[in-house]
């Protein structure tokens, strides 16, 4: 166009493209993406968010748990389902991606006969609510799910095995992958141990930021995808948390 050419009001517009109903319905599992376009000196400029689960990419489940060596894979399968959606993009663009929100997760195999309720039972009574950080906790779906919320993240101990055949609208993980059935299934028929997931969620760029940079003892402006794929700095964020929730009685 030329340099008076008028875009009009509409200078900022908004792009998604979601997993449909049939996609999940084949155990097609793909990111969900949200595009902008905006302008600086009448030249348009895009971003794109991308948002998934990396087991749930890679397994096709969310109970298989990431080794740092799945970084590589993880890059792959991404940016060839990005292609298939419509988004091209290079392997080194997404390693060096900047993180605007993450969650943290490990999943605990309970002993015989302890249950995932037990163990939610006993960390409910962790003082934790004195905390300065912590404004509300709650107890859902009958004693499956603990969360606390705080200022810069929540963190959430529940049931995973419960919570995959929970309905969605009940359930901690709101995006359901029909696969993950058909595995709990085949847990239940193996009469497998309870596991209770503990996840710390960071929802905003600024609170990511800020908790990393306690954790990792420097500033952190912007973390890349790569840097945030390590095990040491994700146990750093998970001991930290639970640090902070066993040090009183």
């Amino acid at each position: 166009p030329t340099p008076d050419f008028q875009y009009g009001q509409n200078r900022f517009t908004k792009y998604r493209q979601n997993p449909t109903a049939q996609d999940n319905k084949k155990g097609i599992y793909k990111p969900r993406l949200t595009a902008y376009r905006r302008f600086e000196e009448n030249k348009p400029i895009y971003e794109l968010h991308i948002e998934f689960s990396i087991p749930k990419l890679l397994f096709g489940n969310s109970i298989q748990e990431l080794e740092e060596g799945d970084f590589g894979r993880t890059i792959r399968i991404l940016r060839h389902q990005l292609s298939f959606m419509g988004a091209e993009t290079t392997e080194d663009n997404l390693r060096q991606a900047s993180i605007a929100k993450a969650h943290f997760g490990k999943n605990i195999p309970l002993p015989y006969p302890l249950t995932a309720q037990d163990a939610i039972s006993g960390l409910y009574k962790a003082d934790l609510g004195k905390s300065k950080d912590i404004n509300m906790r709650e107890y859902r779906n009958g004693g499956q799910s603990l969360y606390f919320y705080a200022s810069s993240r929540n963190i959430i101990f529940y049931d995973k095995l419960r919570d995959i055949a929970t309905p969605k609208n009940k359930a901690v993980e709101k995006n359901k992958f029909r696969p993950e059935k058909t595995l709990l299934q085949e847990v239940s028929d193996k009469h497998w141990q309870e596991i209770l997931r503990f996840e710390v969620r960071l929802t905003k760029q600024q609170g990511l930021n800020l908790f990393l940079s306690r954790v990792l003892g420097e500033e952190v402006d912007k973390i890349t995808f790569e840097r945030l794929f390590k095990k040491d700095l994700c146990q750093k964020v998970l001991l930290r948390t639970w640090e902070e929730i066993v040090k009183t009685p």
